[in-house]
């Protein structure tokens, strides 16, 4: 039941962005050992320019893997 509330809170809720940061800390706190650049994109919304792609490519190289290991489906940058 709730007890308290701000707002519809039965409407759902698809928090995308907003988890990245939760979800890098529990990473670094489960082992993940990466520079703060990298640790600063796995934590943000980006537009997939160079820097970024390259950023994500070291990150994989880091734990022997490819783009090929990504589960994602290609998607055109903004």
């Amino acid at each position: 039941t709730v007890e308290w509330s701000l707002g519809d809170v039965t409407s759902p809720v698809l928090p995308r962005s907003c988890n990245k940061p939760v979800q890098a800390l529990a990473m670094v706190r489960h082992g993940l050992d990466l520079p703060p650049d990298l640790r600063a994109l796995g934590c943000g919304s980006h537009s997939g320019e160079q820097l970024h792609v390259d950023g994500v490519r070291r990150i994989l190289a880091s734990a022997g893997l490819d783009e090929s290991a990504l589960q994602t489906p290609e998607d055109h940058p903004l």
